[in-house]
């Protein structure tokens, strides 16, 4: 049971790593206009709204704030890699 579980996870990481790979290729997109256009890679009200959307999203109350937290890490991260693109 322990094996099979882990593999499940195994697959849904593989998903996770691709959407993230195609995620950043946005951000890298992002990033330039932001360059370009000498816009701020800091963007309080866009955050603060994705977070409520991942919030909405969730559907199980009891993984809501892990998931908001991750999201939330995923855009720190992200705003790190446009910041090294300026």
């Amino acid at each position: 049971m322990l094996s099979r579980d882990r593999q499940r996870i195994d697959e849904i990481d593989e998903k996770i790593v691709s959407l993230l790979e195609e995620r950043y290729d946005c951000v890298s997109n992002i990033a330039q206009i932001k360059k370009e256009n000498n816009l701020p890679v800091f963007d309080t009200t866009r955050e603060d709204t994705v977070l409520e959307k991942i919030r909405q999203m969730v559907s199980n109350d009891d993984y809501a704030e892990s998931i908001v937290e991750t999201f939330n890490q995923i855009m720190m991260v992200s705003k790190d890699y446009q910041k090294s693109k300026q």
